[in-house]
């Protein structure tokens, strides 16, 4: 088990904000925190681990950075993690689905252990 597994939705969703989204957080209250984007001077949090739509995001921004193939990965192992007896495997197409169907809660642990290892360009340095 990874330390994201351990998070509440909220948390994992805020990590994918600051760490894949490139947002920074203005003010956190108590129930919601105020979030500035690259592109909205002031926004809620959005519930990335929660909501199939917003885990759309998430894959539309790894695509962006190019980190596809590490995501991908990263979501087999949360659709099939290690430790599970071979006898439950019922064949590649079984796999499949599973990948297709993960959860938005392993889409976004899967972008960030994807996005953890990812290197920025000096653009982004620059910009920072």
């Amino acid at each position: 088990m990874s330390d994201y597994e351990k998070l509440t939705d909220r948390e994992l969703s805020e990590l994918i904000a600051e760490r894949l989204m490139d947002w920074s957080l203005i003010k956190r209250h108590a129930h919601e925190s105020i979030w500035k984007t690259p592109s909205i001077d002031a926004t809620t949090l959005t519930m990335f681990a929660a909501s199939d739509n917003a885990a759309r995001l998430v894959r539309d921004r790894i695509k962006e950075l190019g980190l596809v193939k590490k995501y991908m990965v990263g979501v087999a192992h949360q659709a099939w993690p290690v430790g599970t007896p071979a006898s439950t495997f019922k064949g590649a197409d079984d796999f499949s689905f599973m990948m297709h169907n993960a959860t938005p809660r392993q889409q976004c642990i899967a972008a960030l252990e994807a996005v953890k290892t990812r290197i920025p360009t000096p653009d982004e340095l620059e910009a920072k």
